[in-house]
């Protein structure tokens, strides 16, 4: 990506940050008034377990991927770009994680209560991961073997979206 792209990631990233700390800072507010309760909540400690997966991968994100996305290439790699290809395929990985941890987050925030014990709420959650990342390293594969093109990819999104 280029460098102004790379401007507007670490902006959008910021606003995300900020937001997450509401969210932990609303999330405190919510659970200290009820904590006895709540401990006792499968969906609240899923949630929470699942906010922490999404505050770690993020950081993991932009302390480790975000300062080599300049020189990433997202199409197919040549021989001597082949140590890119590693990093691309965790950058894929994260993403997936991101994606469905936050989606995952989502979806329990806007359950009211939750008729499932701890760990169906985490299996499903792990094997949704499991489905995530295997997809992306899938996607990852027929980038960089030529079968995808990313940028044919964008536009047939963006033609079927507007």
């Amino acid at each position: 990506i280029s460098k102004s792209e790379l401007y507007i990631l670490k902006t959008f990233s910021q606003i995300i940050w900020f937001g997450l700390a509401i969210s932990i800072v609303s999330g405190i507010g919510l659970y200290l008034p009820d904590a006895e309760g709540l401990n006792q909540s499968a969906k609240f400690i899923a949630k929470m377990t699942i906010l922490l997966v999404v505050i770690v991968n993020g950081a993991g994100l932009n302390l480790f991927i975000t300062p080599k996305l300049t020189s990433m290439p997202f199409g197919e790699i040549s021989d001597k770009e082949k140590g890119l290809r590693e990093i691309r395929r965790l950058s894929f990985a994260m993403a997936a994680i991101s994606i469905i941890s936050w989606l995952s987050v989502f979806i329990l925030g806007m359950m009211r209560t939750s008729p499932f014990e701890l760990r169906i709420i985490f299996g499903v959650y792990l094997l949704a991961l499991f489905a995530g990342i295997a997809g992306s390293q899938v996607m990852e594969y027929l980038i960089s073997k030529g079968k995808i093109n990313t940028k044919t990819m964008l536009l047939v999104v963006i033609r079927r979206n507007y």
